[in-house]
């Protein structure tokens, strides 16, 4: 079942996951990337998958969420189809700027402890770690732009729980890999 998984979710960024950025400034394209498959820690292994659709300010967006649970730990990763247009109006930082307002004015109970700027083979992501009014409980966001899409790897539980070695492995899976072409078929099988 394991194989299975790892193979479902493979050929979902594979196919899915597909770069076409030029970055400003420069006249050749950035090779064609692809969302490495993530790794869930094996201990959280009740897992789930959602599929819908959100409303932004610039059109409706397609999601994808795998979600994985342990001892009130939660982990889970977004592929969220952000609206073609988007790429074209805003900037990455303007991207992730608004990820963070977005998330502060959907919940007010949630105010920000930090944020940091990373990348990963040149594309853009940003950090956000937020408290809940409590202090208990953390959520740590990574949001990660990969044209066409935006990708959020995220952890919700307690704020002991944000340093466990598995949690921190689970963030440190943030990769990329090349496309690689797709086989020719064999005409004789055509």
């Amino acid at each position: 079942m394991k194989m299975r998984t790892r193979i479902l979710f493979t050929t979902l960024f594979a196919v899915g996951g597909i770069l076409q950025l030029a970055f400003a400034g420069e006249a050749k394209p950035v090779p064609k990337r692809v969302l490495a498959a993530p790794s869930f820690p094996d201990s959280f292994d009740v897992r789930s998958w959602k599929e819908g659709e959100l409303q932004t300010d610039l059109g409706p967006a397609k999601f994808q969420d795998m979600i994985a649970k342990h001892d009130g730990k939660t982990l889970s990763l977004r592929r969220f189809m952000v609206p073609p247009k988007t790429w074209d109006l805003k900037t990455a930082k303007n991207m992730l700027d608004d990820a963070r307002d977005q998330v502060l004015r959907g919940d007010k109970t949630l105010k920000l402890e930090s944020e940091k700027d990373f990348t990963v083979d040149v594309f853009p992501g940003r950090t956000f770690i937020f408290a809940t009014d409590s202090d208990k409980s953390v959520i740590r966001m990574d949001y990660f732009l990969l044209k066409p899409d935006l990708f959020i790897y995220s952890y919700s539980g307690p704020k002991s729980g944000l340093g466990a070695k598995e949690v921190a492995n689970f963030f440190k899976g943030i990769k990329t890999m090349k496309e690689e072409p797709k086989p020719k078929a064999n005409k004789l099988l055509q």
